[in-house]
C-alpha cells in the first residue's frame, strides 16, 4: 500500500510538473500529452482536475491538478459568463425601500439645451418603460412643469439640470425614505450640465432617455457594477451615444417586480 501510495503521489507531482511546462511553452504547445495524463481525472472547474482519493497514514488524501493553459490554446477555451440583457441580476436599495403610492415628478428643463416638449416626451417614455413591467402604477408620467431648482429634502420630486462638475458624474438621484417602514418619500434626479444631451443617441452626447431610465430605476433598485451586468439598465456606467438602457433587461425587470409586483 505504501508503495502504491508513493507512486500515486509521484504521479500527481508529475502531472502538476507537466502542467507547469504547458503554461511555459507558449501558444503552439500541443495539449495531447496533458489530455492523456488526465484521461481518468474529473474537471471540477476550468483548469482544475480532481484525480481521486487515496490513503496516507490511515487518512484520505485527495489529488488535484491545476492546469495552466497556454494563451490561445483550444484547451483553454471554456464557456464564458453570459454578458447580455438576459442576465437575471439585480440589487435592491437598502434591502427593499420603495414607494407606497404612485409618485410624480416635476420637471425644469432649464440647462438641458433641448426643446422642452421633446424632453418631457423622452422622460415620460423612460417612466413608462418601468411601469409597463409591473402591476403597480409606480410613476405618473404626466409630468408637471416647474421653475424650481433642485432642493433635496423639500418632499418634492424634481428632475433638473445642474452643474455636477467635471469629475465624470453624468447624473444623480437623491432620495429620502423612512427607516422603519422603508417607504420612499422623495426622489430628485439631476442631470449634469457639463455634458451635452441628446434625444436621438448622438455620438459625443449623453442620450437623455438612456440615462433617465437608469436614474428612475433608483426608485428601489441599486447600481450594478460587475461586468456580467454590463448590458442591464441598472449597470452603473454609461457612455456617449449609448441607448441600450432605454429598454430593460431580465434583471431589471426581476428587480422592479420584486418590489412592486408583476
Amino acid at each position: 500500500m505504501k508503495k502504491i501510495l508513493f507512486l500515486s503521489l509521484v504521479g500527481i507531482a508529475l502531472i502538476i510538473g507537466l502542467v507547469g511546462s504547458v503554461g511555459a511553452a507558449g501558444k503552439n504547445q500541443k495539449q495531447n500529452q496533458k489530455i492523456d495524463l488526465l484521461e481518468n481525472a474529473k474537471e471540477v472547474s476550468p483548469g482544475v482536475f480532481y484525480l481521486g482519493e487515496s490513503m496516507n497514514k490511515g487518512k484520505v488524501v485527495d489529488g488535484y491538478a491545476f492546469v495552466h493553459y497556454a494563451k490561445g490554446s483550444k484547451s483553454a477555451a471554456r464557456p464564458k459568463p453570459v454578458v447580455d440583457d438576459t442576465v437575471d441580476m439585480y440589487k435592491l436599495l437598502f434591502r427593499g425601500i420603495k414607494w407606497a403610492d404612485t409618485m410624480q415628478y416635476e420637471v425644469n428643463t432649464t440647462g438641458s439645451r433641448l426643446e422642452d416638449s421633446a424632453v418631457r416626451t423622452a422622460l415620460s417614455a423612460s417612466l413608462e418603460t418601468w411601469d409597463t413591467e409591473t402591476s403597480f402604477e409606480l410613476f405618473n408620467d404626466d409630468l408637471v412643469t416647474t421653475e424650481s431648482d433642485f432642493n433635496s429634502g423639500d418632499r418634492k420630486n424634481r428632475v433638473t439640470w445642474n452643474d455636477l462638475g467635471t469629475g465624470g458624474t453624468i447624473a444623480m438621484n437623491s432620495f429620502w425614505f423612512y427607516r422603519t417602514t422603508k417607504e420612499i418619500v422623495e426622489s430628485d434626479v439631476v442631470f449634469n450640465t457639463q455634458y451635452n444631451w441628446s434625444l436621438s443617441g448622438e455620438s459625443e452626447k449623453m442620450d437623455l432617455q438612456n440615462i433617465a431610465t437608469h436614474e428612475f430605476g433608483h426608485n428601489g433598485l441599486a447600481d450594478l457594477y460587475v461586468s456580467k451586468s454590463a448590458e442591464l439598465t441598472m449597470y452603473g456606467y454609461s457612455g456617449y451615444g449609448e441607448t441600450k438602457k432605454r429598454t430593460l433587461g431580465t434583471g431589471d425587470i426581476s428587480g422592479i417586480q420584486a418590489l412592486y409586483g408583476n
